[in-house]
């Protein structure tokens, strides 16, 4: 090879290591100014939620439209029946990682209707382990039952079932036969 050629080279490679050396400076620029901004707006919108006292009543159309964005994907673990998560994804600089969301939903059925997927914890950058999961199966109570006699059926005294009415009656009401 001649001196020539050698500068050549030399000025080719020089080249491409300073155009790689600026796509790697606007990579990063790129993964702190816009990717590493959106993860965070969109963490703290998640956070907002949770300290809400809706946080529970949030389904997972809810989610989306709070971060007006679809997840990347979603997941049904099988060691977590009634459990799904779903992962929302900002590409990071490089284009190889991302920035992730994860939030956990459980599912209830209100009503007639189909399931629904309702909010139930997030972590930012790891996949949800156990902490992010109840340690057994939620189960839904109705909070208002309707009164019930002991015999199953509504109280006797009150056969519509409503809520009696007026003051319980007091212990010092004895019967005559109960003096003595």
């Amino acid at each position: 090879m001649s001196i020539g050629q050698q500068r050549n080279a030399s000025a080719m490679r020089q080249a491409i290591l300073v155009i790689l050396l600026i796509v790697v400076g606007c990579a990063f620029a790129y993964d702190k100014l816009v990717a590493s901004r959106q993860h965070g707006d969109a963490w703290s919108k998640i956070k907002e939620v949770e300290s809400s006292d809706k946080s529970g009543a949030q389904t997972n159309e809810d989610i989306q439209e709070i971060l007006g964005k679809t997840p990347a994907r979603t997941t049904n673990p099988v060691e977590h029946p009634g459990f799904m998560y779903e992962t929302y994804s900002w590409r990071r600089g490089l284009l190889v990682t991302t920035h992730d969301i994860h939030v956990v939903y459980a599912e209830a059925k209100i009503g007639d209707g189909p399931p629904k997927w309702f909010y139930y914890s997030a972590s930012a950058g790891k996949e949800p382990d156990e902490t992010n999961f109840p340690e057994k199966q939620m189960i839904a109570v109705n909070l208002n039952p309707p009164m019930v006699a002991a015999g199953g059926g509504p109280p006797r005294d009150n056969p519509s079932g409503d809520a009696p009415s007026g003051d319980p009656p007091k212990d010092d009401d004895k019967s005559d036969d109960d003096k003595g």
